[in-house]
């Protein structure tokens, strides 16, 4: 019955709740896109610690490894390129494309 008396007083501002979600809807994109971006670095830290771990036991004196990702239509990160401060390896050339499908046009080696 309260309800009822007060809702006529209380009605709701059907504007205030347009902003109200619109701002809503704004800072719900904005931590969805930091999130996004987060979960991507995080990802090609882990990929180009993997390229280290199997330049290392390769042999290959390797001094850097950076991966670059991107965003696929199917909805997830996936290699795209890489970049190696080091010598060429033919061996460490074959493994980044086969386990991580980074092909040799899109490696990038540089003596260290």
């Amino acid at each position: 019955m309260a309800i009822a008396l007060l809702s006529p007083v209380v009605k709701p501002d059907a504007g205030s709740f347009a902003k109200a979600f619109a701002r809503y809807s704004e800072a719900a994109r904005e931590a969805a896109d930091i999130a996004g971006s987060y979960e991507r670095t995080v990802i090609e830290r882990e990929c180009e610690a993997y390229i280290m771990d199997r330049a290392n036991a390769l042999g290959v004196a390797c001094v850097s490894a950076n991966a670059v990702f991107r965003w696929s239509e199917e909805g997830f990160w996936y290699p795209w390129e890489c970049s190696l401060g080091c010598e060429y390896s033919p061996a460490l050339a074959n493994l980044i494309e086969s386990e991580l499908g980074i092909p040799a046009e899109r490696q990038h080696w540089e003596d260290a």
